[in-house]
């Protein structure tokens, strides 16, 4: 089993579901020194465009201090025909004189010998007290302005370093060039199968430890355990439902709690496989749901078969067996009595039965069983053998209901008399939807028209789905996947919760879940079993779902790499557009207003300023015919009342 997949370096796209539709982003995966170099590179050019972008902070200072200088402060005898914007821009673009963000100060002496007669006599010699005035205000614009070089020098430091550590996610996308779910050939020898038990049974164990680690309600963000996935769990709900079976007598029922509440139901809900890690613009969605129920031990399946002398024999009769051992019309058998045997652990057997049938399938459930054709059904047979409890136990599937008095132990102890295995039923019913809800299908076969963008990740996703169930989180480590095989110490065992069946039914759902996502990585990963065994597998997934048709599969990134954002290579414009707008241009007038040069950034603000000021004497007119409409019909109005 590989443990990591490689990574896929260069450019990709991000397809986030998380959002109300597929949020694309565009990624750049690299390694973490090219990411290294990729940030201070950053810094290092906007930190080296300072200089142009200080002299374009002058001169916006520049402007904005000759604006406030022209513009008269008592405008109330401006008549009402000639807007206020029409002398501001006639004396900025004119008469008005800035620095140069070259020469590094403030603002130079302004020329007033064309100035408007408003502001020649604000300037006039002979008014001394507004002389005083203008001489003390000749210094706080240059104070200002040196703050705001101090705040924006600052400012702009920090951002250069900050750039190069915008936010990105830790996604990775795998590199594998073959996908697909490799199988043992069916005629394969008895040791190669052996040795293939081993590895489903480490599968098994794998989406267990999983499953108990990182399902958990206490599960914490920093395991390092529980970062094998981009999504780390799927989440599910669980309600307690009616029996599934049918039952004609409430009395006697096949459910071993009756009729209501007698079974317990575990949901995802419908979600779309980009959980699993897939990652693709068109994805579809799925949905697994698992009923467990214990059956009835009393309600006439078990039959015993007991010799007068002989050991205890019970058969189960819940549907004929047709597997390599040959027919039988029972189900299951059991010899002997379990507490004797000196084993201090939990016997389990399970059958399954599947939408594919009896060509497929060795168990044939029999009509009191009846469900679902599409769905998947697993039996359960349960048998505690010589485990002594701390505590009573009124479980139907897990029961301690006799005392055991050792003159040893002042403290009682409890154990399961009866020899019966007890049964435990989950049936798992699979859905995999094209595109949205409203049609859905079984995952044991390919509908027919799914698109051609969608065929490959759902020939994945039905694939995966096909093996989950119930049956493959325990077929390998039977009685060692029960929650309660925990707490076994020397024969003894902590007392079992009256409804243990619930907890070992959700934690057998959430090793299926589990299950579900391992098994979408190894498909990803093309996870062909090595060793010397390798060409005894074949890889079953169709050609035209394979190859270059793979559905990428993304999972947290290694440490070793790193993401960086497409779009942040703009930032890469902000230098670039300081440097044109610092650069020398042609005055649009013959005669140049400024001492200085004229930059670009001067011929972008005075387009600006110029369409602003038309556009505002259009405003200006038509408030004007606007005010005067209005005043006309109320003239009109107050000489009709006359």
């Amino acid at each position: 089993m590989a443990l990591n997949p490689s990574v896929k370096l260069g450019p990709w796209t991000d397809h986030d579901w998380s959002l109300a539709t597929d949020g694309a982003t565009h990624l750049l995966t690299v390694t973490t020194t090219w990411g290294t170099i990729w940030k201070l590179s950053l810094g290092v050019v906007i930190g080296l465009s300072w200089p142009c972008a200080r002299g374009i902070l002058v001169r916006c200072w520049a402007w904005m201090i000759q604006i406030v200088r022209s513009t008269p402060k008592d405008c109330r005898d401006r008549s009402e025909e000639q807007p206020l914007l029409h002398e501001t821009f006639a004396e900025l673009s004119n008469e008005s004189e800035v620095a140069d963000p070259d020469s590094g100060n403030g603002l130079q002496a302004i020329n007033t010998s064309n100035l408007s007669p408003v502001t020649q006599q604000s300037r006039s010699p002979g008014n001394s007290e507004h002389s005083e005035q203008t001489m003390q205000s000749q210094f706080w614009p240059d104070i200002v302005l040196a703050l705001l070089l101090a705040v924006g020098a600052v400012l702009y430091a920090f951002a250069g370093g900050a750039v190069g550590e915008l936010p990105t996610n830790n996604t990775g996308l795998s590199d594998n060039g073959d996908c697909g779910f490799w199988e043992l050939q069916r005629n394969a020898d008895w040791r190669i199968q052996d040795n293939d038990d081993l590895v489903q049974a480490e599968k098994e164990a794998r989406a267990s430890h999983y499953a108990k680690t990182c399902y958990r309600e206490e599960w914490v963000d920093n395991n390092s355990q529980c970062e094998l996935f981009q999504t780390p769990t799927i989440s599910h709900s669980m309600e307690k439902v009616n029996c599934p079976f049918p039952c004609p007598d409430p009395d006697n029922c096949i459910c071993a709690n009756g009729i209501y509440n007698s079974a317990v139901k575990l949901d995802t809900g419908t979600f779309r496989v980009d959980k699993l890690g897939l990652n693709a613009a068109h994805l579809p969605l799925v949905r697994l749901t698992s009923t467990f129920v214990p059956l009835n031990i009393d309600y006439g399946f078990v039959e015993d078969k007991s010799g007068a002398g002989d050991d205890f024999k019970f058969e189960y009769y819940l549907g004929p067996i047709n597997d390599t051992a040959g027919f039988r019309n029972f189900t299951f058998s059991m010899h002997g009595l379990p507490f004797n045997w000196d084993v201090a652990a939990y016997a389990v057997s399970a059958y399954e039965s599947t939408p594919s049938g009896s060509e497929y399938d060795a168990w044939q459930p029999n009509k009191e069983l009846s469900r679902d054709q599409d769905t998947f059904m697993t039996v359960i047979f349960v048998s505690s053998c010589r485990i002594l409890y701390n505590g009573r136990c009124d479980d139907p599937v897990f029961p301690a209901n006799r005392e055991l008095f050792p003159i040893d132990r002042p403290v009682p102890k409890y154990y399961n008399s009866d020899p019966r295995p007890r049964v435990l039923v989950a049936i798992d019913e699979m859905r995999v939807c094209a595109n949205d809800e409203t049609v859905c299908d079984s995952p044991d076969e390919l509908p027919k028209g799914i698109s051609r963008e969608l065929r490959s990740a759902f020939e994945m996703a039905r694939t995966v789905f096909k093996r989950t169930s119930t049956y493959n989180s325990l077929r390998y480590r039977r009685g060692s996947a029960l929650v309660a095989a925990d707490g076994i110490s020397d024969f003894e065992s902590r007392q079992l919760d009256d409804e243990q069946w619930i907890i070992e039914s959700e934690a057998l759902f959430r090793t299926s879940l589990a299950r579900l996502q391992f098994n979408a990585r190894d498909f990803a990963m093309g996870d062909r079993p090595q060793g010397r065994y390798r060409d005894a597998y074949n890889n079953t997934t169709p050609d035209w779902a394979r190859y270059g048709n793979c559905v990428p599969y993304k999972f947290p990134l290694p440490s070793q790499y790193t993401n960086i954002r497409v779009g942040h290579f703009a930032f890469l414009l902000v230098p670039v557009g300081l440097l044109v707008g610092s650069l020398k241009a042609s005055y649009p007038k013959k005669e140049l207003p400024f001492s200085g040069s004229w930059l670009v950034f001067d011929s972008v603000l005075y387009y600006i300023i110029s369409a602003n000021y038309l556009l505002g004497n259009a405003l200006w007119y038509l408030f004007l015919v606007a005010k005067r409409k209005v005043q006309g019909v109320g003239m009109l109005f107050f000489e009709n009342r006359a």
